[in-house]
């Protein structure tokens, strides 16, 4: 602990040990970080398009015909998130043996990396969370009175859901969207290692046993950011929500 506590603080040789050498953290690590946080961002941007867009259709159903798509997001809750990509994988090899049509490269090469396929996985559990979460907190506000108010004077179904109730359901989605956010970086190792990508948390995991100071550094790098942005965010949507109240408008 000292010793990382020095290497960060008095500027000394930030170097890790692998294989009888020892290498520059830097710029390395800044690359892989940065690889890795984009399959992560893509992957929660694509899993919460689809959940908006998957909720709003969920919505527009009556009360009677919702019963069914909750039931397939609850079985999709409950798998593995290692089963969910091997399974994917598995398809994709036998629809290329069947086919001749390699869909998605599902493993790294010495030329690239795959990104479509580990992108979609990555989008897959969280996508699912924002639309129970979303579900949640629509179905609340569909009991709401200002609800009832838009309806009868007249206002489309699909204009209450895409205007009022999904800005007065904002702030409870964002708030659960942290939890999503830790979820999702964690299940972003186990996507490293099965799509046997060179990144940023499987450098973590095979050097920061004999380098202590990659893990530190790493931690700082992923959580100040991130933790700043969400605070932010977080300010932003409170000033906007809650200071005026729900408004139908």
């Amino acid at each position: 602990m000292w010793n990382t506590i020095r290497l960060i603080f008095t500027g000394g040789a930030l170097e890790y040990y692998h294989r009888g050498k020892y290498f520059p953290l830097f710029p390395e690590l800044m690359e892989l970080f940065s690889k890795s946080m984009m399959y992560l961002l893509l992957g929660l941007a694509l899993g919460l398009v689809v959940a908006v867009l998957t909720t709003m259709l969920i919505m527009s159903l009556s009360n009677k015909f919702r019963a069914f798509p909750k039931m397939v997001l609850f079985v999709l809750e409950s798998l593995p998130d290692i089963f969910i990509i091997l399974v994917l994988q598995l398809l994709i090899v036998w629809i290329y043996k069947n086919t001749n049509v390699l869909l998605f490269s599902i493993t790294s090469t010495m030329d690239s990396d795959p990104w479509l396929l580990p992108v979609l996985v990555l989008s897959i559990l969280p996508g699912i969370y924002v639309t129970k979460y979303l579900l949640l907190a629509f179905e609340f506000e569909e009991e709401q009175p200002y609800v009832k108010l838009a309806l009868s004077k007249g206002l489309s179904k699909w204009r209450i859901l895409f205007i009022h109730m999904f800005r007065n359901s904002v702030l409870t989605l964002f708030n659960h969207f942290k939890s999503i956010f830790t979820f999702a970086l964690a299940n972003l190792l186990m996507l490293e290692i099965i799509f046997d990508i060179d990144g940023f948390m499987t450098f973590i995991y095979e050097h920061s046993v004999l380098n202590p100071e990659i893990l530190t550094i790493s931690l700082f790098l992923v959580f100040v950011p991130f933790f700043i942005l969400f605070t932010i965010i977080q300010w932003m949507l409170e000033a906007k929500f809650l200071k005026g109240g729900v408004r139908v408008d």
